[in-house]
């Protein structure tokens, strides 16, 4: 899965228990992992991720 919030990225490929304000939604989306085979988080930067950003100003 592509995103482009590099902190939520590095929350979400990270072991540690995360206490920041998001930390319901990162172990949520973690609790639910399972029921797929893989899952990868990487970080897509503006750049590479320019059609959503140019859909997302219309």
């Amino acid at each position: 899965m592509e995103g482009n919030s590099l902190t939520v990225t590095e929350k979400l490929n990270s072991p540690t228990l995360d206490k920041s304000i998001i930390s319901p939604i990162v172990q949520e989306i973690k609790a639910k992992l399972g029921i797929f085979a893989k899952v990868t988080f990487c970080f897509a930067g503006r750049q590479a991720n320019i059609i959503a950003h140019a859909l997302a100003g219309e």
